[in-house]
């Protein structure tokens, strides 16, 4: 066999999957950047939930190989022309989400009457995952302006960081996001984050892909954010080959 020739194939999408365990991974004190490494076990166990992946599409015909593979590495290009693997990610992601620990109502919102409380939020995690990343080099984290919109629409802006992927609680993002903070008041349990990368163009510009865990008494839920522009920068993801 020829050297690459294990590399992708281009099927007009970029696969994968994610699936979250109830006690998949236990946090076990240990901190990243001064913050919990995991979110702590919550929900109903055993509790086991997939999500669709999102799928990328390459400007290749379909059965090319992809990628670039040197020394066991391989290298995959995103960018605007047929000189990359495949197409230029989302530079900015966007979510609903339900405030941590809130009263959850299934029906109408006032002025129409509620149904009533039907659960209570445990957990809202975000995940975020960052493509333009070489396992093999020192990486900058990616930096990201980030803007939560309550129900009122009244903005809540901060900033945050990470290292090629994260799952974090959303109230360390933002410790004002929680029950009985300024984000949360008596009809608001419910709001929208977005993420934009800093900066936003050039070779240390991120290229996110994103979603949402929100865990309840009853269930648990996975959702993958909402892709609202292109990066406009090429990015390149580089990590090792196993068989």
């Amino acid at each position: 066999m020829e050297a690459g020739e294990f590399g992708p194939i281009s099927y007009n999408q970029l696969f994968g999957s994610c699936h979250l365990y109830y006690h998949g991974v236990e946090p076990n004190g240990l901190t990243c950047g001064g913050v919990p490494c995991a979110p702590p076990p919550a929900g109903p166990n055993p509790d086991v939930q997939a999500i669709n992946a999102i799928g990328v599409q390459s400007p290749h015909p379909v059965f090319s190989f992809l990628g670039n593979d040197i020394g066991g590495a391989l290298s995959v290009t995103f960018g605007p022309t047929t000189a990359f693997d495949y197409c230029a990610l989302p530079k900015v992601v966007a979510t609903d989400f339900a405030v941590p620990l809130a009263p959850l109502t299934a029906g109408p919102t006032p002025p129409v009457q509620s149904d009533g409380i039907s659960t209570t939020e445990l957990e809202t995690n975000i995940i975020l995952l960052n493509l333009n990343y070489s396992q093999f080099a020192a990486n900058t984290p990616a930096a990201l302006s980030v803007i939560a919109w309550n129900w009122h629409e009244i903005g809540f802006t901060s900033t945050h960081r990470f290292i090629c992927w994260e799952r974090v609680p959303i109230n360390l993002i933002d410790t004002r996001i929680v029950f009985g903070g300024p984000f949360f008041d008596t009809d608001s349990s419910y709001g929208n984050i977005r993420f934009t990368p800093s900066p936003l163009s050039g070779p240390t510009s991120p290229h996110l892909l994103g979603a949402i865990e929100e865990v309840t008494l009853i269930g648990r839920t996975l959702r993958t954010m909402i892709h609202a522009s292109t990066a406009a920068s090429p990015a390149i993801f580089i990590t090792d080959i196993e068989f």
